[in-house]
């Protein structure tokens, strides 16, 4: 291998090698290290894996919906108190209204 990357111009020191080897081996030993430590810290998180597993989360959830559902509906109780009629219904109305008065 080292007859190769001579051919092709690519001057590698015989001492790099070890050198590389080295970093090569950190690299590994980091690695290792890293999954080790993850492993020994994954039954140990604090917290639920979900919401549903937390009643406090459960209870702020459905109060949310509850106000949202609220303003939902106080939104459309007010749109729903308007009533838009065209212009030739105002006669009908005031005929209907004089009718209930008499």
């Amino acid at each position: 291998a080292m007859e190769e990357a001579k051919i092709k111009g690519y001057n590698l020191r015989a001492d790099a090698i070890a050198i590389k080897a080295a970093k090569a081996s950190r690299d590994i030993a980091s690695e290792y290290k890293y999954k080790a430590a993850y492993r020994k810290q994954l039954g140990h998180h604090v917290g639920l894996r979900s919401i549903q597993d937390d009643p406090k989360m459960v209870w702020s959830m459905h109060v949310a919906k509850i106000q949202s559902d609220r303003e939902y509906k106080k939104d459309f109780d007010k749109w729903r108190t308007k009533f838009n009629s065209p212009v030739d219904m105002l006669v009908i109305l005031l005929t209907k209204k004089c009718q209930t008065l008499v």
